[in-house]
């Protein structure tokens, strides 16, 4: 649940409130009918994979990359923004914060009244959703930043029944963890919602590399390390023009089994870090 650091109790509670909402939630049928119209590819990957980026710049050279008529979803979260992020026009997620009362109403209103395409809260107790003019029908492709779980659940529910799913993984392997680890912790020490992050980590491999309810092509963040891969955004234009190759698509899906299995082994106790871990639920 959220720390009583970043919300008042009272605005804990709200956030609590609005759970029974979000459980089992349903977009309407007018929302569904919108939807119909609409070919959706999802970007997902684990924890510091580079999603962000790599969705910038597939945007930024979309010309260049022929890919034809592409649309970035907005969605939306009550997670205040991280230091790190520019709140701006070139934002793709709305922060929105529930101390003001024009945001509760939007989201217990949204809530009730099935006006969202997806609503769900988070293990931190934020809610994150999107609303359906936020995608654009058929010529243009709806591309959207969700995770891989989310995926599968608006796929089997009949929301998006022919979304496609792009997972972005790190070339790194096993010393990805490592660079994470440098970049959120300098000093040596846990880095913050660690287990938390590293269990999600592990659920979009999970999903990725098992749904049997839609596709999921990997592409691989070289970092610029291996000249013989591309960058990712990329790899991700060819998924999109469809003449990605196989082998580079052999080659990503193999480096996340491996990631896949790594990351159960940490999970598992199987491989010693330098702290205590404790995986969040």
């Amino acid at each position: 649940m959220p720390e009583l650091g970043v919300y008042s109790p009272e605005e804990l509670a709200y956030l609590e409130s609005l759970q029974p909402l979000t459980r089992d939630y349903q977009p309407s049928d007018e929302v569904l009918a919108h939807l119909g119209a609409v070919s959706l590819v999802i970007v997902d990957g684990v924890t510091s994979a580079g999603k962000g980026t790599h969705l910038d710049k597939l945007f930024q050279h979309n010309d260049e990359l022929g890919v034809g008529a592409l649309h970035r979803v907005m969605s939306f979260t009550t997670r205040p923004p991280r230091p790190s992020e520019i709140i701006g026009p070139d934002q793709y997620e709305a922060h929105l914060d529930v101390r003001w009362p024009w945001v509760r109403d939007f989201l217990t209103t949204g809530l009730r009244e099935r006006r969202f395409v997806q609503a769900i809260s988070h293990p931190s107790g934020d809610i994150y959703g999107s609303r359906a003019h936020a995608y654009l029908p058929r010529p243009a492709t709806s591309v959207a930043e969700f995770t891989a779980a989310e995926c599968e659940r608006l796929v089997e529910e009949g929301v998006f029944p022919e979304a496609r799913a792009i997972c972005i993984v790190p070339y790194a392997g096993p010393s990805w963890l490592q660079r994470w680890v440098e970049r959120d912790a300098p000093n040596g020490g846990e880095p913050k919602d660690f287990g938390k992050r590293l269990v999600e980590s592990h659920g979009s491999l999970e999903t990725g590399l098992h749904s049997t309810a839609h596709e999921t092509v990997f592409v691989t963040n070289a970092y610029g390390e291996d000249p013989g891969i591309p960058p990712a955004f990329e790899s991700m234009a060819a998924v999109l023009r469809g003449d990605y190759d196989p082998n580079l698509a052999a080659a990503s899906q193999d480096r996340a089994e491996k990631m896949f299995t790594y990351i159960s082994k940490v999970m598992a106790g199987e491989i010693e870090l330098p702290w205590q871990l404790v995986p969040s639920s």
